[in-house]
């Protein structure tokens, strides 16, 4: 049976366009690795301190959005303070995109204000890749000496009483609660985990791409990561967790691209179920 390739690509079209404007929600039981990853955010106190690592392109972002979007909120609304860095060139660019709207959100939902270099921070871009990761371990003054604004890093409020990544070797002290890694690559959440989280026993969160996710979960059961969200539907399940507790009011966009995804995975699997039964048919007649 000849089947013309261009009616599956507006099959697909029309099933995106549809879902697009036709309100739809598919909601999901959380993982447990989903839940491990809200309730560690949960157990923060206000004042605590934690570094979100944004180790993605613009390639994945589409994957990454929401839980990037969400965790920042999330640690806005408890009050939590941020140490954005990035070890990737295009890092910097997405990591300002996602704290002004976390800034944003918390505001408009929960009337917060936050400010820059008191409650959260954006360190500039330093080359180095895992030699970066081991410095920030010890210092993250060190390995990133300059805000995106071009100030001293060491001098900044938010830094005051911060030395690295690690407890203080002395008194056991860690100030630093959880590195957030958002991860679609090298270096990432891997590298993370070997240089530094093995070394220093720093305690890991981490976003990644659906395609990434299998590769940390034996790390999950060693406990060497805390929480893991696996792409669309990790960040799904982790904003409606948020939605849940009251934290967001507001819903985001996740539920429409979670419909247009699974939608298009429902087509697929009855196109490849249809194609097999036509296969077997079509034989059949053949051999009569």
């Amino acid at each position: 049976m000849d089947f013309d390739r261009r009616y599956i690509f507006l099959l697909v079209a029309a099933v995106l366009v549809f879902f697009l404007y036709v309100p739809f929600s598919l909601e999901m039981p959380a993982d447990p690795d989903v839940k491990s990853y809200f309730e560690a955010i949960e157990s923060l106190k206000p004042g605590d301190i934690v570094v979100v690592a944004t180790e993605y392109s613009p390639a994945t972002e589409a994957e990454q959005w929401n839980m990037h979007e969400n965790t920042l909120f999330h640690l806005f609304a408890r009050d939590v303070k941020v140490i954005n860095i990035s070890t990737w060139e295009t890092g910097p660019d997405i990591m300002r995109k996602y704290v002004e709207k976390g800034k944003r959100l918390v505001k408009e939902q929960l009337g917060k204000t936050k400010e820059r270099d008191v409650d959260y921070t954006e360190l500039a871009y330093t080359t180095g890749r895992e030699i970066v990761m081991v410095t920030a371990a010890s210092s993250i003054a060190e390995a990133f000496p300059k805000t995106r604004e071009g100030r001293t890093t060491s001098e900044i409020p938010i830094m005051k009483g911060v030395a690295g990544l690690a407890p203080d070797p002395v008194t056991g002290e860690r100030k630093i609660k959880f590195l957030i890694d958002f991860a679609s690559g090298n270096p990432g959440t891997r590298e993370w985990i070997r240089m530094v989280a093995k070394r220093y026993d720093v305690p890991i969160l981490a976003g990644v791409t659906s395609v990434m996710a299998p590769d940390l979960y034996p790390f999950i059961r060693s406990g060497q990561v805390k929480g893991l969200l696996a792409g669309l539907p990790g960040g799904q399940q982790y904003e409606q967790l948020l939605r849940k507790a009251g934290i967001r009011k507001e819903p985001s966009e996740i539920d429409k691209d979670m419909a247009i995804q699974s939608a298009i995975h429902f087509l697929i699997i009855a196109l490849v179920v249809l194609g097999n039964i036509s296969f077997f048919l079509t034989r059949r007649r053949g051999e009569a």
